[in-house]
């Protein structure tokens, strides 16, 4: 049984200056203040409990049930020279309260070369989300069933193969739901949305391993009621929108190849590359049918170096074509990761020096895959950092360490998004 809390209090103020051409300003400033206290609270608990029939068959079942609260406060004020003045406009309390109770079921069987997995899993939800100050009220009330079948089949010493099917329900973020607009600036701005409903997912999946170090993989989901965040323009006032809502669907279709590779006693490498298409499309955006697809690839491989008995390098790289997200399409990114560690004092102390982003190349681009809207958004986080890191271990090496204990809401930690 698990009980957790969450405060955030997050305040921003925006000062709007404005200017002509030649940097004389052309009216007043424009000051104003966005407070976002928020409270999450999370309780949650479950009983899991397995039969063994025989040593080659087992049935596992569990329960668990949980309950969450927010309370968000979004207050608006603006500057008017001397005091700032609460916006009532934009001002706006959301209270959102979700019960969910589940039960599961699994069957696990094992034959001479193959394994069987049978499960059914049922969730019951009740959700509130109260906008108090437009009085609005959003409530759902649920059940879901979600079958699931894995099957692994042994072909020989070196050579297996896997199938599986299962499917799944992805709720919100909290902050998703809550109809609160937050500014970048001025003309970039994000808004909630208590409207958004919950995801389904199915999804096929068949495998083939060899040797457990070569595993190729095609996959195909289906998402039904897709969350995907849009961008809308209004070229009138000049501002995109942020906004978080449902598509109908979407279909993607995947293959997957890992393979860990051996090259010297201290050269060894690990790369894995994906090649799938994505297709996002609604009856209705806007007025208007919409359709997004793309075949993307991706690629990444980690080269690690054993320099010496206690030294060890590391250089990882990867690569990301262009791929559709809902309404946009993000072009291609990639980056370059570095870090190298020494271990002295018996193995017990070590340290070691790692570069992200070395040559500072991931940057965020994406355009407008919606026909008659045109917008490019970039931006740059932070991504190159440097970083020494230092440690020492005091315990000894013959003592277990303490076996992690299961956290029955970590689901539900997380759907609370940091910042807003």
């Amino acid at each position: 049984m698990d009980y957790s809390r969450f405060n955030n209090e997050n305040s921003i103020t925006y000062t709007n200056q404005f200017y002509n051409a030649s940097g004389q300003l052309v009216k007043a400033p424009f000051i104003f203040r966005n407070g976002t206290p928020t409270r999450v609270k999370i309780l949650a608990g479950k009983v899991d409990y397995t039969y063994p029939f025989n040593s080659k068959m087992k049935l596992e079942t569990g329960v668990k049930s949980s309950y969450v609260t927010t309370d968000n406060d979004f207050r608006s004020e603006n500057f008017d020279g001397a005091n700032w003045v609460n916006d009532l406009t934009q001002s706006n309390r959301f209270t959102y309260k979700e019960r969910v109770n589940a039960a599961y079921a699994n069957l696990h069987k094992e034959f001479k070369s193959t394994t069987i997995q049978l499960g059914l899993r049922a969730e019951l939800t009740n959700s509130e989300g109260n906008s108090v100050t437009l009085q609005n009220v959003v409530k759902r009330n649920y059940l879901d069933l979600f079958p699931s079948l894995a099957i692994q089949q042994s072909l020989s010493k070196d050579h297996e193969i896997g199938f599986s099917y299962s499917s799944r329900i992805n709720r919100p973020d909290y902050q998703s739901l809550n109809p609160f607009i937050y500014f970048a600036d001025l003309y970039t701005f994000s808004k909630g949305n208590p409207q958004l409903k919950p995801e389904y997912a199915n999804s096929l999946e068949l495998s083939y391993g060899y040797k457990k170090t070569t595993n190729i993989t095609f996959g195909y989901i289906h998402t039904k009621d897709v969350m995907t965040t849009t961008l809308l323009t209004d070229t009138v006032k000049k501002t995109l929108l942020i906004y978080e809502q449902n598509l109908a669907s979407r279909s993607t279709v995947s293959m997957n190849v890992n393979r860990p590779l051996a090259i010297t006693s201290w050269w060894a490498t690990t790369n894995d590359a994906t090649l799938y298409y994505s297709r996002f499309s609604s009856p209705d955006l806007l007025g208007a049918p919409f359709k997004n697809g793309k075949l993307t690839f991706m690629m990444n491989t980690v080269q690690t170096f054993t320099l010496n008995g206690t030294m060890n390098a590391e250089l990882s790289a990867n690569y990301q074509s262009a791929q559709v997200f809902g309404t946009y399409v993000a072009r291609p990114i990639y980056g370059v990761d570095l870090g190298i560690s020494k271990s002295f004092a018996d193995k017990k102390a070590a340290i070691k020096l790692s570069a992200s982003d070395l040559f500072n190349t991931r940057k965020i681009r994406v355009k407008s895959a919606i026909p008659f809207q045109d917008y490019n958004l970039s931006q740059k986080q932070e991504s190159r950092i440097f970083r020494l890191t230092f440690s020492y271990n005091f315990g000894s090496s013959g003592v277990k360490a303490v076996r992690e204990r299961p956290n029955s809401s970590e689901v539900e930690q997380n759907r609370v998004k940091s910042g807003h």
